[in-house]
């Protein structure tokens, strides 16, 4: 049985077993035509899963221009959400919207108005960069090793080396 399920609606089993419900998958619980979201990308809030992007993007209509990109394993707490352009005047520019880069963390309460980093550490209103997670010549060989993309065997296989940080663990894997 995998240890990940990308089809999953709520990625946290309590220890008794039971599963939280606060806590969505965004991917499987968003169908809009403006949002592209990653795999294991999770938001928690209260609400039914249903109304998870009006929660999350409560100003992305889906006639506006811009879009809302987050990519793969992307943490964002409860209490965040993203003010898009279309919140206020049109606003010119290239690709309105907001990205927000593979293994980010947005805070809690935070309001996201322009793109995150990958592996950046946001929050505040506007949020703005906290921290690095890793020094850039991590973030870069983890650009390089693209471990979100591996098939999803490959990836429970190397959660040790994933999740303590073993860079050479994971080039090997990477082979």
């Amino acid at each position: 049985m995998a240890l990940l399920d990308a089809n999953a609606i709520h990625p946290i089993t309590l220890p008794d077993g039971a599963v939280y419900r606060d806590t969505v998958y965004l991917k499987n619980v968003i169908d809009h035509p403006r949002m592209e979201i990653g795999d294991f990308s999770y938001y928690t809030h209260a609400g039914k899963p249903e109304d998870t992007a009006l929660i999350l993007a409560p100003y992305l209509g889906h006639g506006v221009r811009e879009r809302l990109v987050i990519g793969k394993f992307v943490q964002i707490a409860r209490g965040s959400y993203f003010i898009t352009s279309s919140a206020n005047h049109p606003m010119t520019g290239f690709m309105p919207g907001v990205h927000i880069g593979t293994g980010a963390i947005v805070a809690a309460a935070s309001v996201v108005t322009r793109d995150v980093p990958p592996y950046a550490v946001v929050g505040g209103n506007p949020a703005s960069i906290i921290r690095m997670r890793y020094p850039s010549e991590v973030i870069n060989e983890l650009h390089r090793l693209a471990w979100w993309d591996w098939p999803i065997e490959k990836i429970e296989a190397n959660l040790a080396a994933l999740s303590s940080g073993n860079m050479a663990a994971l080039r090997l894997a990477y082979g």
